[in-house]
Parts: C-alpha cells; sequence; structure tokens
C-alpha cells in the first residue's frame, strides 16, 4: 500500500525471494497508481522480470480511506520497502492488526517504519539486512499461531504507545521548544 516509486530492485529481488520460498504465500499491491491499466501493464512487466510469479501477486487500485483500511483485513504480514520505508503506511498497517516487516536504513527516510516498530515494543521485526527480512519473512509466514497472537493484540499495543500519546507528544514538544529557546537567549 505504498508509493511505487519505493520498490526497488532489491526490494523487488528480497519480494521474489519470499514468494519463492512460500509457495502458497500470494502478493498484493495497492496504489492509486496501480488503478490505470498502461500504468499496472508497465509495473507487471517490471514485477515478472524481478522473478515474481505474477500468477500470486495482486495488482490491485486505491480505494477511499475506509476501504484501504478495511483492505487490510486481508493482509497477514506486511513487507516494508526499502531504503524509504513506510511512515502513515506503517502505522495504518499496525493500528490495522497487521505486523510490518522492515529493514532499518541509515538515514531519516529508511527509519520511519524502524521508529514506529520499536515505539510498540517490536523492535524484533526490524532486520538489520535484506538478507534478515528475507529470512524473517519466511520464519514469520510460518509461525501461523505467533503471528495470530501477535496480531490479536496489535492495535491495543499501537493504542498504548507513545504512537497515539498525544498528550506527551505535546509535553515533549513544549520542553523540547522551551529548551531551544533558552538556549538561544542571549
Amino acid at each position: 500500500m505504498n508509493n511505487l516509486a519505493k520498490l526497488t530492485a532489491p526490494v523487488l529481488a528480497a519480494w521474489a525471494k519470499i514468494l519463492a520460498a512460500l509457495p502458497e504465500a500470494r502478493l498484493v499491491l495497492r496504489t492509486h497508481a496501480l488503478g490505470e491499466a498502461a500504468a499496472r501493464d508497465r509495473f507487471a512487466q517490471r514485477l515478472g522480470a524481478a522473478g515474481l510469479p505474477m500468477e500470486r501477486v495482486a495488482l490491485e487500485p486505491g480505494l477511499p480511506h475506509a476501504g484501504l483500511m478495511a483492505a487490510y483485513g486481508g493482509i497477514d504480514i506486511a513487507l516494508d520497502p526499502f531504503p524509504y520505508t513506510g511512515g502513515l503506511t506503517v502505522c495504518e498497517a499496525l493500528w490495522m492488526g497487521v505486523p510490518v516487516l522492515a529493514v532499518a536504513g541509515d538515514s531519516f527516510c529508511g527509519r520511519h517504519a524502524a521508529s514506529h516498530l520499536g515505539n510498540i515494543g517490536l523492535e524484533a521485526w526490524v532486520a538489520a539486512t535484506p538478507e534478515a527480512y528475507i529470512a524473517q519473512a519466511i520464519a514469520r509466514a510460518g509461525d501461523l499461531p505467533a503471528l495470530a497472537a501477535l496480531r490479536a493484540g496489535l492495535r491495543g499495543r499501537v493504542a498504548t504507545s507513545p504512537l497515539t500519546d498525544a498528550p506527551r507528544f505535546g509535553r515533549n514538544l513544549a520542553a523540547a521548544l522551551r529548551q531551544a529557546w533558552e538556549g538561544a537567549a542571549p
């Protein structure tokens, strides 16, 4: 449910390896750009050239927000792209009970997902390398009882985390602004 521009060659290669190891798995990609036939066809060719089994890849158009959120009900694990990770997309997946597997990058745009996952206690869902990401995806997809237990409590984890604690955020922001203001005073 991310921007197609984030789906780099290394991401597609990783997804191809994950799907090769999990013959029952399927990959669902949903974004507004896939609502245009020409764009969808070009992207399908790119995915096929990257080795993804297109008979198990669903290319879906975008939806109004309520429909998009409901579509998470058909997803077991969200595979976050890298090195440009999701921000809002990660938060929405987690809120809808879908755990997100990510790779920690070395830049701001590569650490959004790691930050969000850390804030809800899912640091173990952040891989250090694409190879670890692939291995984790395969292992986590193979442990359905653990996945079901995590999914059942995921919204509660998000609801009690710093991700949704607006008063805490406000206090911390006010303190940081005061500190910056006092440090800048002559």
